[in-house]
């Protein structure tokens, strides 16, 4: 079973709640549209709500009750049913702004021209190619990007980490307040990269301007110069 929700075309996604999983695919449909799969309780929990600048999709998995021993006084067992899927279908031209808040994992299938990244709590995000991006993590959650070649500029507050697997990206500025890291396996042409807290930085290789700022215990290393 799997509900449907259709938007105009935004540039502002939003994700709220809890997610099991969630993917962005690209269409060639100028509008958006959002499909919620899972088990009735999951879908009944998930909402979507639209307007002219965003798509905003809250999922709160309600508690189920699973069993008591009533020889005891002890509480109900609880567990959070989240035995679904939500698949974002958005037209290919779009550049976009995601941000997610909450705990789970979701991966952006498409080519990303320009994205405005934002990860609050423990979301894990993975996107497969992107142009240029703005990254900023506050938490534990994750950003992973596979392949980035125009400019990438990453913040990381807190715990959390980036990872850039590949690319020859024009610009890196890159800036750690915590214990939280960034890693870039990439050959940028310039990069500017500030470590203001306990974490790590570490970039594959820079060509040409390197600019390091150190005002925390963490460390910066650039491999290749």
């Amino acid at each position: 079973m799997t509900k449907q929700f259709y938007a105009a075309p935004v540039e502002h996604l939003r994700l709220q709640g809890d997610f099991l999983a969630f993917a962005i695919h690209g269409t060639e449909a100028e509008q958006i549209r959002v499909e919620v799969s899972g088990t009735e309780d999951y879908q009944q929990s998930v909402t979507v709500e639209t307007s002219a600048s965003e798509v905003s999709v809250h999922a709160h998995p309600r508690p189920l009750l699973i069993g008591q021993d009533t020889s005891t006084e002890s509480s109900p067992i609880l567990v959070e049913d989240r035995s679904g899927r939500i698949d974002l279908y958005v037209p290919t031209t779009v550049s976009l702004t995601v941000s997610c808040s909450g705990g789970g994992s979701g991966e952006a299938k498409i080519p990303l021209h320009r994205a405005a990244l934002v990860l609050e709590g423990a979301f894990s995000l993975t996107c497969s190619q992107v142009r240029d991006a703005e990254v900023t993590v506050n938490g534990a959650g994750s950003v992973v990007i596979k392949q980035i070649d125009g400019t990438c500029t990453a913040v990381v507050n807190g715990a959390g980490h980036v990872h850039l697997q590949s690319g020859t990206p024009d610009r890196l500025h890159a800036q750690v307040s915590g214990p939280g890291s960034f890693t870039a396996a990439v050959t940028a042409q310039e990069a500017d990269l500030s470590m203001f807290g306990s974490g790590s930085i570490t970039v594959d290789a820079v060509q040409g301007r390197l600019v390091e700022n150190r005002l925390g215990s963490g460390t910066i290393t650039v491999n290749q110069q």
